[in-house]
């Protein structure tokens, strides 16, 4: 019992003679390098129209170039197009416009109507498809429509870790079994003939396939 009490009684004479005050503290010393500067975000960039008609006249198409409205794109970025579908109040005296996302499609009496899109980095066809007869609809749905268009930076990754080779033939195959890359009518949605459209003509993405592609081919002949 002594010898608990006596190694309880060091103990407690070592921490006390240990234990001081620590003392002032010391000055600040002085500020480390700046670090290296670090690189600028990506930012996104939006545009947007008013009072764009989609009419016989422009085979209710809209076609709007990036470099026209001062805006580039590199083929790897991301385009969105979104089209304003009403309004949800005020906010500092002004009205909050609600926007949808396309494609939207809208079941009308003689059919349905779809706003979709397709894009390059040269420009955004946006354009009206389905089986409803567009002279027919009401001027809410062709008339005075507002857009917004998106661009969203992005850049194309390294490998994705895929092997898209078509075994059979030993040849990577888009969805139609040919490059979808160079925008094929069949390979994207909405390349249907439109059977029961105004004057039964195809979707607008068809009729300007060509044009596209050479509006692509010339623009590589300028690099």
């Amino acid at each position: 019992m002594k010898r608990i009490f006596s190694i309880l009684f060091m103990t407690t004479f070592l921490f006390t003679a240990c234990s001081s005050n620590d003392g002032e503290r010391g000055p600040q010393g002085p500020p480390g390098p700046q670090g290296p500067a670090g690189e600028d975000g990506l930012i996104g960039t939006t545009i947007e129209f008013e009072g764009i008609d989609f009419t016989e006249a422009n085979d209710y198409m809209a076609l709007i170039n990036f470099d026209e409205n001062g805006v580039e794109v590199f083929e790897s970025d991301a385009v969105l197009v979104y089209l304003k579908v009403g309004e949800d109040g005020t906010a500092d005296g002004l009205p909050v416009e609600v926007f949808r996302q396309l494609p939207q499609t809208y079941y009308v009496e003689d059919g349905e109507v779809q706003y979709n899109f397709d894009y390059t980095f040269f420009d955004v066809n946006i354009f009206m498809d389905g089986t409803a007869d567009f002279s027919n609809l009401d001027s809410s749905y062709t008339e005075d429509q507002v857009i917004r268009i998106v661009i969203v930076p992005a850049g194309f990754a390294e490998t994705t870790g895929v092997d898209g080779t078509n075994r059979r033939g030993g040849q990577s195959e888009g969805r139609c079994g040919q490059n979808h890359h160079l925008r094929q009518p069949c390979c994207l949605p909405g390349r249907h003939q439109a059977s029961g459209a105004a004057g039964g003509y195809g979707s607008p993405g068809q009729r300007h396939h060509g044009q596209r592609l050479r509006q692509a081919r010339g623009a590589q002949d300028r690099l």
